[in-house]
């Protein structure tokens, strides 16, 4: 059984497409904040990031700073495979999740796929994150989150 699913939460995921926010970091910021705010205004609680790119971890750092007021909040890590927590670029935000799902034991050329899908299966509301020209990882993202009849959130800069 999932973290997710024992713990019997409504959650909430960000699935973003890894492009360089640039200019558009503020932008993305105030929607991704407007989005946990509506998510937690919906009862939902627990939120899963991947981690992985400045979307992913702009919504791991809003979910951190409301968390401190409001210990009912939950920040999973979902990493495509176990090592994959050596990196250094997360800003130190991966210590401060409540929990990590590794999708997979080794890296492959589908874990971030596979990480994807796994989002999509455990959340209720997926906020999709993309540039206007969504990369094909993006694209499977939405196809899991139709597949799974999942609310979608879109941010598109």
């Amino acid at each position: 059984m999932s973290m997710t699913k024992a713990i019997n939460r409504k959650v909430c995921c960000v699935i973003s497409d890894g492009s360089k926010l640039l200019e558009n970091a503020d932008y993305v910021r105030q929607k991704l904040n407007e989005e946990i705010a509506a998510a937690i205004d919906d009862e939902f609680a627990y939120f899963i990031s991947g981690f992985d790119d400045e979307a992913a971890l702009l919504f791991a750092e809003i979910v951190i700073d409301l968390r401190r007021n409001s210990h009912k909040l939950f920040l999973e890590a979902a990493i495509p495979y176990s090592n994959w927590t050596n990196r250094e670029d997360n800003k130190g935000l991966l210590s401060q999740s409540n929990g990590r799902k590794a999708v997979c034991r080794k890296g492959s050329p589908n874990s971030l796929m596979l990480r994807s899908r796994y989002m999509a299966q455990e959340s209720e509301r997926v906020i999709a994150v993309y540039c206007n020209d969504p990369k094909p990882e993006m694209v499977a993202a939405l196809r899991f989150a139709h597949v799974y009849d999942r609310e979608l959130r879109v941010i598109q800069y």
